[in-house]
């Protein structure tokens, strides 16, 4: 059946083995009874996606429409998954959209990718763009889209840009996870803000949400720039069995 099949397909996927995914595929394909689904091809991409096949990936939504059947939205999202900068992203808009029965609509998590792929490539404007076109389509950035917005603002050294984008999300009650206030803290010993850094941890603990050790460890670099060594050595006791120090520490 077609569900044995893309559990097969899935099998491969995960296991990265790419020919052998691609080989059943087309054994689906030239199945006398059963037909490849939207599922079977969108699996297929992911594979090529993980063996760094992109450019073949590409070329699965042609193949989709030759056996009838329309790429997705979960189709541009899994080429999207496997991008490396700002060009191919437009580039998998392009080639879903045209072989789509459909205009695509775009969603948070294919925004969130988008975002995270020009953050991934240093196109910190793209990148600021694309947080600005989620608003425009009516969607509310979340924890990750800010996240990948502050890492590209360190990145490109806007350090002032990455804390006011922090400050836009606690406006707009978005709740912050540990990445997120890595970089928040990360932000604040760029610009010498230390004693704020090591509130940010404080206001972790309040929130029931211990700090990792990537937060402890910026918050450390923090007071250590400035020639706090005591308090950065103080902030040694933060670390625990659930986040011990590591090679950074």
């Amino acid at each position: 059946s077609s569900a044995t099949y893309n559990a097969l397909l899935a099998l491969y996927a995960n296991a990265t083995q790419v020919a052998r995914a691609l080989a059943l595929l087309d054994e689906l394909e030239a199945h006398p009874s059963v037909e490849p689904d939207e599922t079977s091809y969108n699996t297929v991409i992911s594979a090529l996606c993980r063996g760094n096949q992109w450019t073949r990936a590409l070329d699965v939504p042609a193949r989709m429409s030759r056996a009838g059947v329309s790429p997705s939205l979960y189709t541009l999202n899994s080429l999207l998954s496997g991008a490396k900068d700002s060009e191919q992203c437009q580039l998998a808009r392009q080639v879903v959209q045209r072989y789509c029965a459909k205009p695509l609509s775009m969603d948070r998590f294919t925004f969130n990718t988008l975002i995270r792929v020009h953050s991934r490539s240093g196109n910190v404007k793209q990148c600021l763009q694309t947080l600005q076109d989620m608003r425009a389509f009516g969607l509310s950035p979340d924890r990750v889209s800010y996240t990948s917005a502050m890492s590209s603002c360190l990145e490109a050294g806007l350090h002032q840009q990455a804390l006011d984008l922090f400050a836009q999300a606690r406006s707009e009650c978005v709740q912050p996870d540990s990445f997120m206030y890595t970089a928040y803290i990360r932000a604040l010993g760029k610009v010498g803000q230390w004693r704020l850094a090591v509130e940010a941890l404080d206001e972790m603990h309040q929130r029931k949400h211990p700090p990792t050790t990537a937060c402890v460890n910026a918050a450390m670099a923090a007071c250590m720039d400035q020639g706090e060594w005591e308090e950065g050595e103080k902030l040694w006791g933060r670390l625990s069995d659930a986040s011990p120090p590591d090679a950074v520490t």
